[in-house]
């Protein structure tokens, strides 16, 4: 009886030797098949600043730009017809005689020049909307009675591009008309949707000179 029990002893320990040998040599081998498996595999770069991928640093819109963009697109103006733009920060810079932002178009008269009996008027027009405006087919000028004037302009594109503005339209009017009115109207129509009013063509003034002293 002694016997058996130390034969079932032995075999027992034998079974459990070969089952470590047989662990280690399974995780042997996996552990080789992994590393070939993985032997062509490389870490990806992570410098953010490599040469092939530069990523641009994030930026937040400025809220009075996305208004804009906003308002361009709704048609909505946020500027009151025929009223000066508020005073720039810079001090250097010209206040426009008048501005007026309308359907997702800006318009400003800059100045007024004189040349003979002409007034001529120098404009600012931005296109703020999604399309482009077709100026040459959309600019109106009238007297003051509303009637449609066939004047001289220059420097007016045929259209304008989203974002983009004519800086130099001039018209040239004359002066004896006292007020004028210019505007766009929307492609086929008479009546502008935006449009400056009561542009006075007063003649330029001469500077006064200096009274001579007497001795």
């Amino acid at each position: 009886m002694g016997q058996a029990k130390r034969w079932i002893g032995v075999v027992t320990l034998g079974f459990t030797v070969l089952a470590l040998v047989a662990g280690g040599v399974a995780t042997w081998f996996g552990y080789r098949l992994g590393q070939e498996a993985l032997s062509k595999v490389r870490q990806p770069a992570l410098n953010p600043v490599t040469p092939d991928d530069d990523p641009k640093p994030f930026t937040l819109l400025a809220e009075d730009a996305i208004i804009r963009q906003v308002q361009a697109l709704m048609g909505v103006s946020h500027f009151r017809p025929n009223t000066p733009t508020p005073a720039p920060s810079d001090p250097n810079l010209r206040l426009p005689l008048l501005a007026l932002q309308e359907g997702g178009v800006y318009m400003a008269l800059e100045r007024i020049d004189q040349e003979g009996d002409q007034a001529v008027l120098l404009l600012r027009i931005q296109n703020e909307r999604a399309e482009a405006v077709q100026l040459q087919r959309q600019f109106i000028v009238r007297n003051d009675r509303g009637e449609i004037l066939d004047v001289e302009v220059e420097g007016l594109p045929v259209q304008l591009a989203p974002g983009n503005q004519a800086t130099a339209v001039r018209v040239k009017v004359p002066i004896r008309l006292g007020k004028v009115r210019v505007g766009l109207t929307e492609v086929g129509q008479t009546i502008p949707f935006i449009e400056l009013r009561d542009i006075a063509l007063e003649p330029a003034q001469p500077a006064p000179t200096p009274n001579s002293t007497v001795n």
